[in-house]
């Protein structure tokens, strides 16, 4: 869930939604939750999935999402999911072109220096390692095999510290 976590409202939807994990982001110019904002509507987004296809998963999680939602709204009682707050996040990028073969998988956690992924060229000639920055939680990930310089490869959630 992306939601704007300062917004007290918005927190207390982001962790009834129930996904276990909650990015805070402020609200885009022209996006619909910075309409909502303005009107003073608590808005969140959920991020599943893969870009262009239907993914049977994460419809469900959105399904059960709204569901629990609804009946907090209600004033029912809901199970409390424990969920981690993510505060910010940054996309890993790559650093020349080739092939990326990636070492994690969305949820994945991290920890500063571990190999995330490996590029290469289409004969493997060359083996660039790439490493997380910081301890995290993979986000997201570019499915796609080939890249080129400067594309995203990995978006890492930079786990709070204590």
């Amino acid at each position: 869930i992306r939601a704007n976590l300062d917004d007290p409202k918005a927190l207390e939807l982001a962790t009834a939604f129930g996904t276990g994990l909650a990015i805070h982001a402020k609200q885009r110019p022209g996006s619909l939750r910075q309409a909502c904002a303005k009107l003073g509507v608590p808005a969140l987004t959920m991020e599943a999935g893969e870009a262009l296809r239907f993914d049977a998963n994460a419809v469900e999680v959105g399904v059960r999402g709204v569901e629990r939602l609804v009946a907090c709204r209600a004033g029912r009682e809901i199970e409390a999911i424990p969920t981690l707050m993510i505060r910010s996040s940054k996309w890993l990028r790559a650093k020349r072109s080739g092939l990326f073969w990636s070492e994690v998988r969305p949820g994945d956690h991290v920890s500063t220096g571990q190999i995330v992924g490996r590029l290469t060229d289409l004969l493997g000639d060359y083996s660039v390692k790439v490493k997380s920055p910081a301890d995290g939680v993979v986000l997201g990930l570019n499915l796609l095999p080939t890249v080129h310089q400067g594309d995203a490869l990995l978006n890492l959630g930079f786990l709070p510290v204590d």
